[in-house]
């Protein structure tokens, strides 16, 4: 089993005194990437626990001091030296920053890393200090390197990926990766059909046992029928009115959706880019799932075995999240619909990037117009075949999306 990518940033903070979080959407990996932290250590001094297990999500439900005296009892474990205590799905517990809270304060030689299948609200006043004392990362389902690395066993080399046999390698793999999608489990399957019912099993833990447990979402049926229809807005600008009457549901309800599948990471509200700009329209954002292979079967009721605009989009925008951070990717759009579908943010200028199955239906005006604006090093155009046609500024690159070893795009 290869590393996954995030563990290198994760190393970086094990020796702190900060507490860790691993976030992800259901089945991503994060109890796998914890045992793999776990293993990594030359110590016995270690506990790693489930809290889909009963018996210690009650210890857990009972305090820090309970959970402590039960690791001393049980596990034969030395709170009074520096040990590693790994609580894998915290979310399942009642309160996990009260615990957090106790655990970080009255046993500081305790090094906390946990996992978490929904985010936590360190916004309120009590917990606002820990928040200072906390580093988080976010796993999310493979990038298209991670997926190369599962399904060849490596990456090509530099001077492979130059090999015409290797391009149509990658190209073909990264076509999977679009129908598909990155959960690695998806990865590991090769029948579709297989790949499907995971899938299935997948959304259907969302829909009964998420939004009950998290979010007090008793109406499956309806969330699932929601999901259906959020699914075909994918890549596309959110409008929550639009959303409320097609799904015939109010709009307070789509709102608390959005943020419960926000909040679990099912989706991505992708916010706008600007810079004070007059014209730049929408504070509004564009709506991501989180996985290509998921929005197929949600949107067709089977995984499909073409490549669309949509899928084409939602996949690239998961891979420069991935690779950048959910901070550093926005949209563009003005009032006159110029639109830029990504802009990469970093130390220097915005990075646009138009994105298209076909090369020839990018258009070169909002290239053109948001050069004028903010005079970008770098402007980049993604697609699956064909060339440019039309006045794009100079040094517009074309791109193939499984180029540069496949994970970050622009280099």
């Amino acid at each position: 089993m290869f590393v996954r990518k995030l563990l290198d940033d994760i190393e970086n903070h094990l020796y702190t005194n900060e507490i860790i979080v691993v976030y992800g959407f259901l089945e991503v990996g994060k109890t796998t990437l914890l045992s793999m932290i776990k293993d990594s250590y030359h110590t016995d001094n270690v506990a790693f626990l489930s809290l889909k297990d009963s018996h210690t999500r009650v210890l857990c439900e009972n305090g820090a001091a309970a959970l402590v005296r039960f690791l001393k009892q049980q596990k034969g474990l030395s709170p009074q030296a520096r040990f590693f205590l790994f609580l894998d799905d915290i979310s399942f517990v009642s309160n996990p920053l009260s615990l957090l809270k106790q655990l970080y304060e009255l046993y500081p030689y305790i090094k906390l890393i946990v996992s978490s299948s929904i985010a936590l609200d360190f916004k309120q006043e009590r917990f606002a200090t820990l928040s200072s004392h906390t580093v988080s990362f976010r796993l999310y389902p493979f990038d298209f390197e991670e997926f190369v690395m599962a399904k060849r066993g490596g990456l090509p080399s530099r001077k492979d990926m130059k090999k015409p046999f290797i391009q149509n390698e990658l190209r073909t793999m990264f076509e999977e990766f679009v129908l598909y999608g990155g959960f690695p489990r998806v990865v590991s399957e090769d029948e579709v059909s297989k790949k499907e019912i995971y899938l299935r099993d997948l959304i259907g833990s969302v829909v009964y046992t998420q939004a009950k447990h998290f979010a007090g979402i008793r109406d499956a049926m309806k969330l699932y029928r929601f999901l259906g229809i959020l699914s075909s807005y994918s890549a596309q600008l959110l409008n929550v009115l639009e959303l409320a009457h097609t799904s015939g549901i109010s709009k307070q309800t789509v709102l608390s959706y959005l943020s419960f599948l926000e909040d679990s990471f099912f989706l991505f509200l992708l916010p706008p880019f600007h810079r004070k700009v007059s014209n730049e329209l929408y504070k509004t954002p564009r709506v991501f799932l989180c996985d290509s292979g998921m929005m197929h079967l949600l949107r067709y009721d089977s995984l499909s075995d073409r490549i669309s605009e949509t899928a084409f989009k939602t996949t690239v925008h998961g891979n420069l999240v991935k690779n950048y951070g959910v901070d550093f990717v926005r949209h563009w759009r003005t009032q006159d619909k110029k639109a830029i579908d990504f802009v990469v943010l970093g130390k220097g200028k915005p990075i646009p990037i138009m994105v298209s199955l076909h090369a020839a239906s990018t258009k070169a005006t909002p290239l053109r117009y948001f050069e004028r604006v903010y005079a970008p090093k770098k402007r980049i155009s993604i697609s699956l075949d064909g060339k440019l046609q039309g006045r794009f500024p100079e040094d517009t690159n074309l791109i193939r999306p499984w180029e540069n070893r496949g994970g970050k795009i622009i280099s």
